[in-house]
């Protein structure tokens, strides 16, 4: 009850696990659990953000590099092709066309990009837009294998550790569902812990949510059947430590071929729109 006071300080998952801890009589041990897990969350979040740091970077300078070559580099050899008389290609007048709209709207156009980041900000803090968002998430195909790895290890991590210190599986999905931040999961585990109450086998409720993997409900099931619930969760939680740090090592992987392409989009067009009306032009003054 101390500890909740201070929810700025100590998140959910800190918040029940010593909750379950000070049930069980184990609170030692969950505390050390507890640690581990915080220090796999951070350790989560560095790898994501090691990951995505450079495409950020090469991407901000990207944009940046083609909004001034835009609005300042192709007008100014433009200028020099139309007075020599020299016809402009599609290519160029599109991109000419593109400068000149960023000129006249940029500032409008920066201020409808702020007004859509604040308002998904605040949908984000709404019921109806959290889930939007949430499912958002799971289909996101860049981060979508790392969203769901990362959600599995916290649901399969909490119940196997709950579990194993004794704490009925109930609770232990109570647990897993107040610390879940994914509305699509933690609807998930909620019609869970209804199914079991109404004495439904766990097993074959997962597998009718529709959220959880085959291997997970097989895991579950095995589980479930030879009485060793909580070494199936531990175990599926050990898979998805694996699943994910694979999918942070390959997410800088995914993301640079994606930058390369653009950017061999943006200097074909450059090329194409500046250097083929200047060889025209070089063309007919040799002719």
């Amino acid at each position: 009850d101390a500890i909740k006071k201070h929810p700025k300080i100590f998140d959910k998952i800190s918040v029940a696990m010593v909750e379950a801890g000070e049930r069980g009589g184990a609170l030692d041990q969950m505390l050390g659990e507890l640690e581990k897990t915080l220090k796999k969350d951070v350790e989560i979040n560095d790898n994501i953000k090691k990951a995505t740091r450079y495409p950020k970077i090469v991407g901000s300078i990207m944009v940046i590099s083609m909004y001034i070559v835009i609005t300042r580099v192709i007008p100014a050899f433009t200028g020099i092709l139309t007075s020599s008389g020299t016809e402009l290609p599609l290519i160029t007048r599109a991109l000419l066309y593109l400068g000149d709209t960023l000129d006249a709207f940029g500032l409008y156009i920066l201020t409808l990009i702020a007004s859509l980041f604040f308002a998904s900000k605040y949908l984000n803090t709404t019921e109806n837009g959290k889930r939007f968002f949430d499912r958002l998430a799971l289909k996101n195909p860049i981060f979508k294998k790392i969203n769901i790895a990362a959600i599995n290890l916290r649901f399969t991590k909490i119940c196997g550790t709950l579990l194993s210190f004794g704490v009925p599986l109930k609770d232990s999905l109570i647990v897993a569902k107040n610390v879940a931040e994914n509305s699509v999961y933690k609807d998930a585990i909620e019609t869970i812990i209804n199914d079991i109450d109404s004495g439904k086998p766990i097993t074959s409720s997962a597998r009718e949510t529709g959220v959880f993997s085959g291997y997970l409900c097989s895991m579950i099931g095995i589980g479930e059947e030879i009485g060793a619930l909580d070494k199936m969760f531990i175990s599926a939680a050990e898979y998805y430590e694996v699943e994910l740090n694979n999918s942070t090592e390959g997410l800088s992987a995914l993301i640079e071929p994606i930058i390369t392409v653009v950017m061999g989009i943006f200097i074909a067009m450059f090329v194409g729109s500046v250097f083929v009306p200047m060889f025209k032009m070089y063309e007919s003054v040799s002719m």
